[in-house]
């Protein structure tokens, strides 16, 4: 039944751009690769994780924080996962920060 149904989408004529999006699909696997491969072994490489880390701690925390704030009528199960996102990015901010401090 999938196989099914992904045959269909994919010979539909709605989709019109599925070389383009292989392609980019591609390219992007490939060009991360050739970057992982080049930056990973350099100390900048480290410094890069640890500031994307940040950037991802933070994010999850301040969204957290808002979704917390803005919509506390929400049932529990909202709130645990919100809860669980928070707790998450404070440990990411924590580890990383701790790796970059003491250059682990």
């Amino acid at each position: 039944m999938q196989k099914q149904l992904l045959s269909d989408m994919l010979t539909s004529s709605k989709v019109k751009y599925k070389p383009a999006i292989l392609v980019a699909i591609i390219i992007i696997f490939f060009g991360s690769v050739c970057i992982v491969i080049q930056l990973f072994p350099t100390r900048l490489g480290n410094i890069v994780v640890d500031y994307f880390a940040f950037a991802a701690g933070i994010l999850l925390i301040s969204d957290a924080l808002y979704k917390l704030r803005t919509e506390p009528e929400k049932p529990w199960s909202y709130q645990l996962v919100r809860l669980c996102r928070l707790i998450i990015g404070v440990c990411i901010f924590t580890i990383h920060a701790l790796q970059f401090i003491y250059k682990v």
